[in-house]
């Protein structure tokens, strides 16, 4: 917990826990769903939710193009959205995104 603003940030093991209950899996179309994060924080659910989404849509040939409109998320903290931007950001990377592609999904 941040004791100056009494955030908690989820373990990363959770998240995945929480995504699995839910039915947020890979080997589903998740291109077709959409997903609202309220707080944000550091991005604990969107790293997950990210993941999931790009296997998703390799899986299922569905272009990136169409990817950014599938996540919105939120922070009032704007140090948390810079962290949460960057810590998408490597997600993607890995996924093989180039970086006109990543800025465009992490500033929309």
């Amino acid at each position: 917990m941040n004791n100056n603003s009494g955030e908690v940030f989820t373990k990363p093991w959770i998240a995945e826990m929480m995504l699995d209950m839910c039915g947020y899996l890979p080997r589903d179309d998740l291109t077709r769903k959409k997903v609202l994060e309220p707080s944000s924080g550091d991005g604990r659910f969107l790293e997950e939710i990210v993941q999931r989404l790009c296997s998703s849509a390799d899986r299922h040939g569905v272009s990136r193009d169409s990817l950014c409109d599938s996540i919105s998320a939120f922070d009032i903290s704007e140090n948390n959205v810079a962290k949460c931007r960057n810590n998408v950001s490597l997600i993607l990377r890995k996924n093989g995104w180039n970086e006109t592609d990543i800025k465009n999904m992490v500033e929309n």
